[in-house]
């Protein structure tokens, strides 16, 4: 950078301005347009910056929220699972009660000995003596 002394001269103020050499004012006008590249491309990256930060933060907000739905599910088939289990240890306990093979067994062999197809029934039997009486007239 080339600096010149005031001129010295007396008269108007544009004489006593430092002389200004052309290379000053290119860099100052490079320098300007660096500047604003910066700051555009700083201003960019804060808008993506932004941008990431909502898209994290709406991120976040909908995985909590399927989080809190899906433990809500699991609390839910918990409590099916364990109504479950009840029902069967209900019904395990009601089977209990149910005849053995071998007492089934038992009644079946005394339902062939007195085969109650032979008993009859009070109404046969009116029915039956009806009909002796009938033949004894």
């Amino acid at each position: 950078m080339n600096s010149q002394p005031l001129k010295q001269k007396k008269g108007n103020a544009k004489d006593l301005m430092p002389s200004t050499d052309p290379e000053i004012y290119r860099q100052i006008n490079d320098i300007s347009r660096r500047l604003r590249v910066a700051e555009e491309n700083y201003s960019g990256l804060r808008r993506k910056t932004q941008l990431s930060d909502q898209n994290i933060l709406k991120t976040n907000k909908n995985t909590k929220t399927e989080i809190i739905a899906i433990n809500s599910d699991i609390r839910d088939i918990r409590r099916d699972i364990k109504d479950i289990k009840d029902n069967i240890n209900q019904m395990a306990k009601e089977m209990k009660l149910f005849a053995k093979k071998s007492d089934v067994l038992v009644i079946q062999r005394y339902v062939k000995l007195f085969d109650p197809m032979r008993f009859v029934t009070p109404n046969q039997v009116e029915q039956i003596i009806k009909e002796k009486l009938e033949d004894l007239k």
